[in-house]
């Protein structure tokens, strides 16, 4: 076992004089003396050196490749995921809410996503939004908090601004949506505060699967 964590010239040493990385090359270690057809690593990679990282990557792959076994493994970094994962589950607040390969995920968001920060966004607008050619859907995913004030009066000065609606739309053609999306806004006079394109990729999926709201 500690060939394959290659801790072999630290064996005659004490655990608690080991470097983080080490340390979890040991757990990894200690996981595999049973020989077990299951493995279950749980976010195995936090706090370590690059050099730790890469082997404890090498390692999944060698025992799955090599021994033919399974591994559940847990983790928030997304470029771990595609590395490693033959089958991705994306679980929020506690419900796996999609379960399936990388491509398939990836392909959910068509060929790439935008982004818009807009003054104001209503159900109408995100209809017109998600009819227009190129676009595939349009979704708020940071609505206001709070009803904007009646004209002529003033918001309470305890009250907190209302974050800048978001609105995440899935499109086809990101440059042919782009195009339209720009002379929709025009021709309606909605504000645009801000704009960023996305090109398809795990970590966007997980974003549009659970939304940007911190998580506590």
């Amino acid at each position: 076992m500690l060939r394959i964590v290659a801790l072999t010239d630290r064996a005659d040493e004490a655990v608690d004089t080991y470097s983080g990385g080490m340390k979890r090359r040991v757990n990894i270690a200690a996981g595999l003396v049973h020989q077990p057809r299951l493995l279950f690593l749980d976010e195995p990679t936090v706090g370590v050196d690059p050099q730790s990282r890469h082997h404890i990557f090498d390692s999944v792959l060698r025992l799955n490749r090599e021994r033919g076994m399974s591994i559940i493994y847990t983790t928030h970094y997304m470029e771990e995921v595609e590395l490693l994962c033959d089958r991705v589950g994306i679980i929020d607040m506690g419900k796996l809410v999609a379960l399936d390969t990388v491509q398939n995920l990836i392909a959910m968001l068509g060929q790439g996503v935008i982004n818009l920060g807009l003054a104001r966004a209503d159900e109408t607008l995100l209809g017109e939004l998600s009819a227009l050619p190129a676009v595939n859907r349009a979704a708020v995913v940071l609505p206001p908090l709070d009803s904007p004030p009646t004209p002529g009066e003033e918001p309470p000065e305890s009250a907190p601004p209302s974050p800048t609606p978001l609105v995440t739309i899935e499109v086809e053609d990101t440059r042919a949506a782009l195009v339209n999306i720009f002379s929709y806004l025009n021709g309606r006079d909605v504000e645009l505060l801000s704009v960023e394109t996305l090109e398809p990729n795990l970590e966007s999926v997980f974003l549009h699967l659970t939304g940007r709201k911190l998580r506590e």
